[in-house]
């Protein structure tokens, strides 16, 4: 009796393998926070929708944000973008375009004012906007969950600065400015 309870366990744990081995392997991540050299990073992988690599960059305790279009592969980023804007919201921002000459290819975005973070974590996508027209829209999954993995980076960090964030929050409020 002893062996057939073994000779069972044995063929429904080979079962257990091979459906797990038979499984397709879970679908990437579309996000990966990166700290590294003073700045939290917010990095939307490519994939079929958007070949190009997406990246919201934030100082911790900085006024604004920058979001960088980065060629991946053969995909190129678009050039020429003078604002965003957050949908469904509508909410727009308006954005300088520059060159990052440290990352070949990337178009930088600068001027993101800091409650983008918190517009950007209700947003299904991104509509990347030039002269008023939209020349691509990325969709953005997760995004309320992205946000709130920049946002504890950002916390990290700051606590390993020795900064104490809710001082620096009240300070922030009343010189007028807020951090993410």
């Amino acid at each position: 009796m002893t062996l057939l309870r073994c000779a069972l366990a044995a063929l429904l744990l080979a079962a257990a393998v091979a459906a797990a081995a038979a499984a397709p392997p879970p679908p990437a991540a579309r996000w990966q926070v990166d700290w590294g050299d003073q700045y939290c990073s917010l990095i939307r992988v490519p994939d079929r929708d958007t070949r190009f690599v997406v990246a919201l960059r934030v100082l911790p305790g900085g006024n604004y944000a920058e979001l960088y279009l980065v060629p991946h592969d053969f995909a190129t980023a678009p050039e020429r973008i003078d604002s965003l804007q957050l949908v469904p919201s509508g909410r727009t921002f308006d954005v300088t375009e520059g060159h990052d000459y440290a990352v070949p290819g990337a178009n930088r975005l600068s001027r993101l004012p800091v409650d983008f973070l918190d517009a950007f974590a209700g947003a299904q996508a991104i509509a990347l906007r030039r002269h008023g027209e939209t020349a691509v829209q990325i969709p953005l999954a997760n995004s309320a969950a992205a946000a709130g993995a920049l946002r504890q980076c950002i916390s990290d960090a700051m606590h390993q600065w020795g900064v104490d964030e809710a001082a620096w929050r009240a300070l922030s409020r009343t010189r007028g400015r807020s951090m993410p």
